[in-house]
């Protein structure tokens, strides 16, 4: 129980980290393996995992977070809307490094 608490307070923001690079097989499966037996409410695990390898896909989702982050930040006012606009809500679109 020690190393999931330890697990839980050590978390960062690691989104910087992602490079873009493909993942392995056999990584990608221990990932999705772990995260369908993750709990849930009621154990419904109510999540699907889309797997996009095209780039173009992942631009234009890009995009569209992009155009949905900016319209639900224009319906808030004051405070809700300073504490939103220092949030970081993006849909990662990034590139192999090297690659144009």
């Amino acid at each position: 129980m020690t190393d999931l608490y330890d697990a839980i307070f050590r978390r960062r923001d690691v989104r910087a980290e992602f490079t873009g690079e493909p993942i392995a097989d056999a990584t990608l499966e221990r990932i999705l393996t772990a995260a369908h037996a993750a709990p849930s409410v009621g154990n419904s695990q109510p999540w699907d995992f889309v797997l996009v390898r095209g780039e173009e896909t992942r631009r234009r989702f890009h995009e569209h977070v992009a155009i949905e982050r900016e319209t639900f930040a224009s319906t808030l006012e004051g405070e809700r809307a300073a504490t939103f606009s220092r949030i970081k809500v993006e849909g990662s679109w990034s590139r192999p490094s090297g690659s144009s």
